[in-house]
């Protein structure tokens, strides 16, 4: 049987599947009763972006393809409270909450509540002690799509089934400690790290989702592979390069050599509008799945 006091939450709470027409207003009706708590939608979503002339308590939201919402909590007691007012199903990664809200037109809607436990954002495997391994950096793919309700801990386990040894796995969160849909995932060995840096996207499929996340090389501070004197920024994926170059060397190298011309560079994104390490996509764009998974380690 599930208790809560067994199941440390953080105060940020995934609420889906919300009625299309639903308001802050029956949103406060449903969840209020728990403590105080605040509301974060979509980006470019909710009553917030209607402008002036709406009713913010009472407008529904806009697009019922934008069916879910956080919920920002004061404190871990009224996650735990919440909760344990549930209903909820034991499958194998662990408990899935359901908790029923009303709209206007949808009553007792069913949607699902997915809590974070503070200790499912990292993952280091046992004997592996990143401090001393200098270079992790050689061997760190940044990860991202990732799906709400997989853990670091599963990540791992997937990277594991898929390419080979990981040494840790650390999601990207919030303000709050909620993860945002990326991470980090170092391999033990370069083949390894070359073997999913090469296919770059996976399609996981599992009982609850089908979900494609993106895999790409972790850039970090480096000089040029070429003429190590100036500042790298640009990176080649393709496995003919894999390394680092400043402009000059880039244009002069993959435009001498004809096999190199139709690489395409990859930069880091600024540190204040993305992840630390995460690609720029404007460079080079997503890759479709070369590799389809039905994963059983969630």
């Amino acid at each position: 049987m599930f208790s809560p006091e067994n199941w440390p939450p953080n105060i940020g709470v995934f609420v889906g599947g919300v009625p299309w027409d639903i308001t802050e207003k029956d949103l406060q009706s449903a969840f209020a009763c728990f403590g105080a708590v605040k509301f974060e939608w979509p980006v470019g979503f909710g009553p917030k972006s209607a402008g002036k002339a709406r009713d913010l308590q009472s407008s529904p939201l806009r697009g019922p393809k934008y069916g879910y919402l956080y919920l920002i909590f004061e404190t871990e007691k009224s996650v735990l409270n919440l909760l344990g007012s549930c209903t909820y199903e034991v499958e194998r990664q662990g408990p899935c909450f359901f908790y029923k809200v009303s709209s206007e037109k949808i009553q007792k809607k069913a949607v699902q509540i997915i809590p974070w436990q503070l200790n499912n954002g990292k993952w280091v495997q046992p004997g592996y002690v990143p401090e001393v391994d200098e270079d992790a950096p050689q061997r760190t793919v940044f990860v991202g799509g990732i799906h709400g309700q997989i853990t670091a801990g599963s990540l791992a386990r997937i990277m594991i089934q898929l390419f080979g040894p990981v040494g840790a796995v650390e999601l990207d969160t919030d303000k709050t400690r909620y993860p945002i849909g990326s991470g980090r995932v170092v391999f033990r060995d370069l083949r390894s790290y070359m073997t999913a840096v090469l296919f770059g996207a996976v399609e996981l499929r599992t009982n609850r989702f089908t979900k494609t996340i993106q895999i790409d090389p972790f850039l970090h501070d480096s000089v040029c592979s070429v003429c190590y004197q100036k500042v790298g920024p640009l990176f080649c994926r393709d496995l003919a390069c894999c390394r680092y170059f400043c402009k000059e060397c880039w244009e002069w190298e993959h435009s001498v050599v004809e096999l190199l011309r139709g690489h395409k560079p990859m930069m880091r994104t600024s540190r204040i509008t993305g992840s630390i390490g995460a690609p720029d996509k404007s460079l080079s764009p997503p890759q479709k799945p070369l590799l389809q998974s039905c994963v059983k380690a969630l």
